[in-house]
């Protein structure tokens, strides 16, 4: 009987890495800084300032921060858009997550604030007020109108003189005093103007709104004469209280002057705190934590990605990762070395011109090509370091009308290691360029026609026929899906030039992605699906649709390919793993399937470690990565490698066999000989085996052999297994 075992059984390992430089909220706890941000939360030591980062591959539900506080036990507690709430020990290390926000009909559920007295946690949310008990976890009561002002956005709550008061979306309601229904709206007073912040100094309470600061004396509130601009967070010391405008701080003193605190900061700010050293730290959009001292701002924001959007990402020859950051409002690009982050961008390397940097390639050598748009394309080294810019002056690529405006979609290598470019709408007609290992270059003129001009990506096949995709998302300019031999003669072509039409076949002529798959087939992704072109060589007469109901009609954003010749899709709504003919899904990755591991559902790009099994999934809230049990066979088997060792049984793993070549035939014997079981290598280089003989029975504890055969030239690998039966 064969051994038929779902690979996927092998739990995947998970990692995310994200941008944690744009500040949401900052609470301190004893020496500590807890950050929360738009990439997760760290923690930051203000003695030594060791950091340490956890985001939803280390237990947050969401990334997405929006509020960070803590309660009288020491425990941290994290508010995120979606509404969930997760509660962390810095000592225990466990994590208490709070859905019922989260799960609950309101269509406002983001979490702005929290405020803890006593063993309550007062929890300010898009529709209201909750009341939390921190002893027995559990919600007490919700208020969710206010006076005159209904159901509304609260963003700060405090209690103040026997009231409760709430900076709300329409303003500022407070309690009466001796209210005993705060449900009723008649309990809570009003007053308009939206306010974000409320802090008490000098024994008076006063509130942050967008028509300036107010003060309440007397039962009433009064404008702080000189503080009529909006004002956005408001702390609190002992000598002053700080009142955080867009880009600049002011303070009053216990006399009550009001003077600027610093000078003018150039970024957005987020939010402060007061530090062990009764300092004030500023968080910024987009620029970490800083505070002023000696006449300057000191800035920090832990080691990461610049951005949190990564449109491409391709992993070198060194096995680092390199990822882009978009064409709209870009941030450059970014490596990752295994250990740190280098952010690439016209600050670091001002002969880059500008950030939009949304391709990336890897040369056979090992460099790095980068496409920009509009600057053309960036050359880094195979040591990092940026060495210039391919545009219009060198070699003399042709811009989008404005012949300097230079866009070219990506690169590809041919097989004689050419480098080819192609350029969107050159005004010259000049739309694809090649670079010959000696650095000559020549230029292909695209016919006198609208379905040419519009090229973008670029991919060569074993043919050396060059296929263009024509869109990006939220970017869809082109009538027809083009490709070019100069070489070969391919059928439908004219003067080397080629285009394909929905009548042929396609399920779409907006093209996204393509990729080449081991058999020689090509999978084009479009705005509506998959089409696969079987012969390349006769591309109108062999096109499929992949009718597979998980992809059928889907935005496809993203195809690779495995080891195996698995396809990996990217799509708004995930990832997907089809066999390598599309007919069977074998995953399909996303937020709720991975309980929370994958970083975000909108995948622009992936990129697959065929050597260590890894895939890599770029998204718009940052980069996750995880194992799979696919890795390319090994031309020859040296050794093989068992793990885990011992194996314990039963289990709902599955234990791999590694370091095969391929097309292998396993068999597992006992120590004198005895057959147990036979199965063919599952994953393409690892086999997988669940402990159990032939007649789906576990094993006895033991020493077992698994002897790998190649089917093909009859080599044999041989591993000790240890089985541990509980």
């Amino acid at each position: 009987m064969l051994c038929l075992i779902n690979p996927f059984l092998n739990s995947e390992t998970w990692k995310s890495f994200t941008a944690m430089n744009d500040v949401r909220g900052i609470v301190r706890l004893n020496n500590f800084l807890w950050v929360g941000t738009s990439g997760g939360i760290y923690s930051l030591n203000e003695n030594d300032s060791t950091v340490i980062k956890y985001t939803n591959a280390d237990g947050l539900s969401s990334n997405d921060i929006t509020a960070i506080g803590k309660d009288k036990n020491g425990l941290i507690w994290v508010g995120s858009s979606s509404g969930a709430i997760d509660v962390f020990s810095p000592i225990t290390k466990l994590w208490f997550t709070i859905r019922d926000i989260a799960l609950s009909q309101k269509t406002q559920k983001v979490i702005n604030k929290f405020y803890n007295v006593g063993d309550t946690m007062y929890i300010a949310t898009g529709f209201g007020i909750s009341l939390y008990s921190i002893s027995r976890k559990e919600f007490l009561d919700t208020f969710n109108s206010f006076g005159s002002f209904g159901e509304t956005v609260v963003y700060d709550v405090t209690q103040f003189n026997q009231r409760l008061l709430l900076a709300t979306e329409k303003g500022i309601a407070y309690s009466k005093i001796n209210a005993t229904n705060l449900s009723a709206p008649e309990s809570w007073e009003t007053r308009q103007d939206k306010s974000t912040s409320l802090s008490i100094f000098n024994s008076t309470l006063y509130a942050a709104t967008i028509n300036g600061v107010f003060s309440f004396t007397n039962n009433q509130w009064n404008v702080v004469t000189g503080l009529t601009q909006l004002t956005l967070k408001l702390v609190a010391s002992d000598d002053a209280i700080f009142l955080l405008q867009q880009n600049e701080v002011k303070q009053i003193n216990r006399n009550g002057i009001i003077s600027t605190y610093g000078t003018t900061y150039f970024f957005p700010i987020t939010d402060a705190i007061l530090g062990s050293q009764n300092n004030l730290l500023i968080g910024f959009q987009g620029r970490g934590i800083a505070s002023f001292k000696n006449q300057s701002w000191l800035t920090y924001s832990p080691n990461g990605p610049v951005s949190n959007n990564f449109s491409s990402v391709v992993i070198d020859h060194d096995g680092e990762i390199w990822a882009t950051s978009g064409r709209n409002s870009g941030f450059g690009f970014y490596r990752f070395n295994g250990t740190s982050w280098y952010n690439y961008s016209t600050y670091t390397d001002p002969i880059l011109k500008y950030n939009d940097f949304f391709a990336i390639t890897v040369s056979p050598t090992n460099e790095k090509l980068v496409n920009s748009w509009g600057a053309g394309i960036a050359l880094v080294s195979k040591e990092g370091k940026v060495l210039r810019m391919f545009d219009n002056k060198n070699p003399g690529l042709v811009g989008v009308e404005n012949a300097n405006y230079v866009v070219s979609g990506s690169v590809a290598f041919d097989k004689e290691n050419n480098l080819w470019v192609s350029l969107y709408r050159s005004s010259s007609l000049d739309i694809l360029w090649k670079m010959k290992p000696d650095s000559q270059w020549t230029s292909y003129k695209a016919p006198q026609s609208n379905n040419y001009v519009n090229v973008l990506g670029l991919f060569v096949d074993a043919n050396g026929t060059k296929w263009f995709t024509n869109t990006l998302p939220g970017f869809t300019p082109s009538p027809a899906f083009v490709y070019f031999n100069e070489n070969k003669n391919i059928a439908g072509t004219s003067d080397n030039w080629g285009s394909l039409l929905e009548s042929d076949g396609l399920t779409s002529l907006q093209i996204t992605s393509i990729a080449g798959g081991k058999d020689g087939d090509i999978w084009v992704g479009t705005t509506s699906g998959i089409s696969i072109i079987n012969n390349p060589l006769t591309p109108s007469k062999n096109i499929s649709k992949l009718f597979l109901g998980a992809l059928r009609d889907q935005m496809i954003q993203c195809i690779i390919v495995d080891g195996v010749n698995n396809k990996w899709v990217g799509t708004p709504q995930g990832i997907y793993c089809v066999t390598p003919d599309g007919s069977t899904l074998l995953e399909h990755y996303n937020t709720t399937t991975t309980n929370g591991k994958l970083v975000g559902n909108n995948i622009l790009s992936l990129a697959v470690d065929n050597k260590n099994g890894i895939i890599y999934a770029g998204t718009d809230k940052g980069l996750s990565s995880f194992t799979i049990p696919f890795v390319t066979p090994k031309e020859k088997m040296e050794t093989i490698s068992i793990s885990p060792q011992p194996f314990l049984i039963p289990s709902t793993t599955n234990i791999t066999i590694s370091g095969l070549s391929e097309n292998c035939l396993i068999k597992i014997l006992t120590s004198t000989g005895v057959l147990i079981t036979q199965f063919d290598a599952q994953g393409g280089g690892r086999g997988f085996w669940d402990g159990k003989d032939n007649k789906g029975n576990y094993v006895s504890s033991g020493i077992y052999f698994a002897i790998a055969y190649s089917q093909q030239g009859g080599e044999i690998g041989i591993a000790k297994i240890a089985i541990v039966r509980q």
